[in-house]
C-alpha cells in the first residue's frame, strides 16, 4: 500500500532517524520520491529498510520499504521505495535515543571463520537499535542485512541481542566505520532497554541541571569538567 502522488511522507529509519520527501510516483509494488534534501550526500542506500509513513484520519500509516537510489531524469536522483513487508495502521508514539560514548562489542555472526565478538564504541541507542563505531575495512563492505550479535550495557544494565546490520558509512580519513544496527528482540527486551534509555535520559536531564544551577550561583565560575564533558552528552526525541 502506498500514498497517493504528491503526498507528504516520512522515511523512518530503525534507530528512529526520520527524512521528509514527496511522492513522485507510485506504481503497484513501489513508490519514488526525490532524493531527500537532508538525507546525507555520502549516504547511499541500496535496499536499506525503512518505515514509509504518511497520514491517516485515526493514526499514521506505516508501510515497511526497502529503498535503492537510482538516477533520476534531469540530472536529478530518485529513491525506489519497494514493498518490504505488511502495511499497518499506528497510533504516534515516542520513541526515545540517548546519545552516549560507552564500550560494547559486536559479532558478525556471518563469519564463516568463526565470528568473534570485536570491540566497538557506542554512539547512540534505542529500543530499536543503536549505532555504533567499529574498526576494520571488512565492516566498511558489511552487506545490509548481514547478522550480527551485540553486547552493550545502558544505565548499569548488560544487554545482548542479535541483529541485522542497517547501512554502514566511512568517513574519510577516519578508521573507524560507523554501524547502524537494527536489533532483532523479543518483547521483554525492548521492554528493558526502553526503560534503561528512559533512566539515561533522566540522568542526563539532572546533569544538565546541576550544571544550570552551578553556574548560577556564579556566572564567572568556569563550567566545571563534569558538566563540560558528561559521560552522556545529549538526548533526544524522536517520533
Amino acid at each position: 500500500m502506498f500514498p497517493l502522488i504528491n503526498a507528504a511522507v516520512e522515511f523512518r529509519a530503525p534507530d528512529g532517524t526520520v527524512v521528509s520527501a514527496r511522492i513522485a510516483f507510485v506504481a503497484e509494488a513501489y513508490a519514488a520520491v526525490e532524493r531527500p534534501a537532508d538525507h546525507p550526500a555520502e549516504d547511499v542506500p541500496s535496499g536499506a529498510l525503512y518505515d514509509l509513513m504518511w497520514p491517516a484520519p485515526n493514526g499514521v500509516n506505516i508501510q515497511p520499504v526497502s529503498v535503492t537510489e537510482r538516477p533520476g531524469r534531469g540530472g536529478t536522483l530518485i529513491w525506489e521505495a519497494a514493498e518490504a513487508g505488511e502495511h499497518r495502521l499506528e497510533q504516534r508514539r515516542a520513541y526515545v535515543r540517548v546519545s552516549l560514548t560507552a564500550p560494547m562489542t559486536v559479532t558478525d555472526l556471518a563469519d564463516q571463520a568463526g565470528g568473534r565478538p570485536e570491540d566497538a564504541v557506542l554512539l547512540d541507542v534505542s529500543e530499536a537499535a543503536l549505532r555504533c563505531s567499529v574498526q576494520g575495512e571488512r565492516w566498511e563492505q558489511m552487506e545490509n542485512g548481514s547478522p550480527v550479535q551485540v553486547l552493550l550495557t545502558v544505565d548499569e544494565t548488560p544487554f545482548s541481542t542479535r541483529g541485522t546490520v542497517l547501512r554502514t558509512r566511512k568517513e574519510e580519513g577516519d578508521p573507524a566505520v560507523e554501524v547502524i544496527v537494527m536489533f532483532d528482540a523479543d518483547a521483554a527486551f525492548t521492554a528493558g532497554m526502553r526503560r534503561a534509555v528512559f533512566a539515561e535520559q533522566r540522568r542526563i536531564l539532572a546533569e544538565e541541571r546541576a550544571a544550570e544551577e552551578f553556574l548560577a550561583l556564579d556566572p564567572r565560575t568556569p563550567e566545571p569538567a563534569s558538566a563540560t564533558a558528561p559521560r552522556h552528552r545529549r538526548w533526544w526525541q524522536l517520533r
